[in-house]
């Protein structure tokens, strides 16, 4: 491949200059690139970066989350038996998150059955750029509910993400259920 024909460098990587039309290397190119596709690519640009962060708080290392297990992330007996509650009444469980997320305070995930959109093998995924729950087919169990919730949880910053992320959410999942189950209320 022919030497850059600005600067007649041998770097590896060249592109023809649509504005120039010459074959320029990588740092010729920037400088010949005019100011306005310049400023149109920097803010679209920032406009990516403003969207990542409305849909996905940045969380600063060190940051002190507001409970650091899925046991200390459990919500009360009574916030627990409102949510099924909404569940109940509502038949949808979107509000059963709604509720959950006044909680915790954050906006909820809403809960759509869309098969296309879990992957093979799985039953429901949490997508966190949209803060939505897809289930796989039909209405899914209050553990699967719960434990897609942890991983609205973990996005929202309340509990910190982790490797077990998996482990932790089946726990959640588990001990909300249990909590509910019990008859009388747990002395801490």
């Amino acid at each position: 491949m022919p030497n850059c024909q600005i600067c007649r460098s041998d770097i590896p990587r060249r592109r023809r200059n649509p504005q120039s039309n010459l074959l320029v290397c990588w740092r010729c190119d920037c400088r010949l690139m005019n100011v306005i596709g310049t400023a149109r690519e920097v803010s679209r640009l920032e406009e990516q970066i403003e969207g990542y962060r409305r849909t996905r708080p940045i969380l600063p290392n060190g940051t002190e989350y507001k409970f650091n297990s899925p046991y200390s992330a459990i919500p009360p007996k009574d916030i627990l038996e409102r949510s099924i509650l909404a569940l109940d009444m509502a038949h949808i469980y979107s509000d059963f998150s709604i509720v959950l997320g006044d909680h915790y305070g954050f906006k909820a995930p809403k809960y759509f059955d869309k098969p296309d959109a879990v992957p093979k093998g799985a039953i429901a995924c949490y997508h966190n750029f949209k803060n939505e729950v897809y289930a796989a087919k039909g209405p899914m169990t209050r553990h699967t509910a719960f434990h897609e919730f942890w991983h609205a949880l973990e996005n929202h910053g309340v509990v910190p993400r982790t490797i077990d992320s998996e482990k932790n959410a089946n726990i959640y999942a588990s001990a909300c259920l249990k909590r509910l189950a019990h008859k009388g209320d747990y002395v801490q």
